[in-house]
């Protein structure tokens, strides 16, 4: 309830892809604060035939860039999707496509964004409109993460929508690397406190599998612990870190090496 109106949930296959690039272009401020969200319906010429995208974003320092496709979950992922996002993946991003951006968004800096495109790697956010958990895997060779998009709407006929799934990270620095206490699972050890600047008893909300997490710092054995509010969320045979992003949010990640993996 939003000032007291329900809202329900639109049936996700009700309303076409060009209605969520609509929204998605429209609330990009402040859905994604840190890119800049371009319409991009350029042919693009791949190893594995033609294909056209939907937007692209650029991140406002030229440190990060994505192909955007929006998709309807009642797409067959084999037939349609995954044939699409092979063509993206693999399709030529050169001065001609870096030119054409620019055409459609004046604040890019085509000399900044032809350097971003030759030295990172193409990466790919599908926005897809109800959840597909079983697309993940098939696509992640593609180097792909998935957001989803839903829309509500009230019986004033009044929306909201919610984005959630996977959003693009800008990192900039790393805070610290954190890991499990051998024996009292629920605290998290930080191995570099002062880049953390929180006070004995603080509490800090980091975010974790895209969903936030919220903590309290405890200090015990001359160590600096991170215990959670709540039920801890992590693994505990990993290895973690913490980054802090542009927008200076903080980020929980897991890192790839196992802990019984660590020589010392």
């Amino acid at each position: 309830m939003i000032k007291k109106e329900w809202y329900e949930q639109v049936e996700p296959s009700t309303f076409s892809e060009e209605y969520i690039e609509d929204k998605i272009v429209l609330h990009a401020p402040s859905v994604y604060p840190n890119y800049y969200v371009v319409p991009f319906k350029k042919l693009l010429d791949s190893p594995y035939g033609r294909a056209k995208a939907d937007l692209a974003f650029i991140s406002k320092d030229y440190n990060d860039w994505r192909v955007v496709e929006v998709e309807m979950g009642y797409h067959n992922l084999s037939t349609h999707v995954e044939p699409q996002i092979q063509r993206l993946a693999t399709s030529l991003y050169d001065d001609e496509t870096a030119r054409y951006l620019c055409t459609k968004e004046p604040d890019l800096d085509f000399t900044k964004l032809v350097t971003l495109q030759k030295e990172a790697a193409v990466q790919i956010l599908i926005i897809v409109n109800q959840p597909k958990p079983e697309w993940v895997a098939p696509l992640a060779k593609y180097n792909v993460i998935l957001a989803v998009f839903e829309l509500f709407r009230s019986a004033s006929q009044e929306e909201i929508f919610r984005m959630n799934g996977e959003y693009p990270t800008l990192v900039t620095n790393s805070i610290s690397i954190c890991c499990l206490h051998p024996t009292i699972a629920r605290l998290l050890e930080v191995r570099d406190p002062a880049k953390l600047s929180l006070p004995a008893r603080g509490r800090i909300i980091l975010r974790y599998n895209n969903c936030i997490t919220e903590w309290e710092r405890v200090d015990a054995e001359n160590r600096v612990y991170l215990s959670p509010v709540g039920r801890n969320p992590i693994d505990d045979n990993h290895e973690y870190e913490i980054f802090e992003q542009l927008d200076k949010t903080l980020v929980l990640k897991r890192r790839q090496t196992l802990l019984t993996e660590i020589t010392i």
